[in-house]
Parts: structure tokens; sequence; C-alpha cells
């Protein structure tokens, strides 16, 4: 049996982008025509393997993750007709992803995928997000590339797709919300060191 022993770290920075129309449901009628949204995202990483020559890491991270959704919305007993939105909340990304090297020299490119777990933080003063669970599970999967710049230094970009796996509507049925589910692309540059 071999030892985990690690790799290194990436410190990343980069934005999310928010596909509104499939976070939330409304029973009964389209009330929220949504806009994609940008939220800002950067973190730490930590890599590790059993051996040099494994194709395989193990990626444990640290993320600060903007969510939310914009667009036009009409809330039955809220809005007094269709109004313009645009709200985010912060939440702690903890993701552990298995990842797998494709190609292994100056540039290495990668695939990753894995779970994650959310914890809210904070967010906009919102009737929806007020009623959003603060613990979340996510399935992520992703490409990314390498390239070296020096021993054990090296820049790297990465695109990842995230999706809620659980409905994080903690609400009732005040709005008749069917769904609450985030789904997002994340694309981020970082330094490994």
């Amino acid at each position: 049996a071999h030892a985990m022993r690690y790799e290194g770290a990436v410190i990343k920075a980069g934005a999310g982008f928010m596909l509104s129309d499939a976070q939330y449901s409304f029973d009964g009628a389209d009330r929220l025509e949504g806009d994609t949204q940008i939220g800002a995202t950067a973190g730490i990483s930590t890599l590790w393997r059993t051996s040099r020559k494994s194709p395989w890491m193990l990626v444990f991270g640290l993320d600060w993750i903007q969510r939310g959704y914009s667009g036009t919305r009409d809330l039955p007993g809220f809005d007094p007709g269709p109004v313009e939105v645009d709200v985010l909340a912060d939440y702690l990304s903890v993701p552990a992803f298995g990842r797998v090297h494709f190609l292994e020299e100056d540039l290495t490119v990668y695939a990753l995928f894995g779970p994650s777990f959310e914890f809210r933080l904070s967010h906009d003063d919102d009737p929806l997000l007020d009623e959003g669970k603060d613990f979340g599970v996510g399935v992520n999967a992703g490409l990314g590339f390498e390239y070296e710049v020096a021993r054990k230094r090296a820049i790297q970009l990465e695109l990842r797709y995230y999706l809620d796996l659980l409905d994080n509507w903690d609400g009732d049925d005040l709005y008749t919300v069917t769904a609450q589910r985030y789904q997002s692309l994340m694309v981020t540059g970082g330094f490994r060191f």
C-alpha cells in the first residue's frame, strides 16, 4: 500500500456563471425569466497522490463562491408586478475531487469530478434567498490545464460545472416554489506552488 503524499497547492480566483432558468421553478406559471448571472469565486486546493507515476490525484479544497439569480420575477402576493432582480448568496464550499491526468509534460491536461459540501454564509435581502437551506451538496465535473513555469510551479486554467444534488428550498408554499437548485459553470485561473 502507498501512503498519500502531498504534491502541492493551488490558489485560484475566477467567476461562476449561474444559469437562472434551472434555479427556480414556480408552480402554475413561469414567473422568473432568468438571465445568466455572474458571481465571484476564490479559494485554495491541495493536491495529493500515492506516487509520482500515478495519473490519479485527490484534490481537497476550500472555496468562497457566490450563487444567486437574476432576471424578471413576479412572485404572487409579494411583487407588485414584474420586477428586475439580481441577488447573490455567499457560500463556503468544501470540495473533495478525484483528478486524472491525460497529459503530464510542461502542459498538464486533467479532468476532475466529485462532490462538494456547501455552507451558506450570508445572502442579499430577498424572499427566495431567505428560504434557502444553509447546507447543500453538489456534484462537480471539469477540465483543467496547467502550464509549468518553474519546478513545482504552474499556472492553471480550470472549467468546472456544478449542479445541486438536493433541492435547497427550505420554505413553505408561500411562493409556490417547486424547486430551487443551482447549476453553474465556473471558470478560474490559478497558481500552483
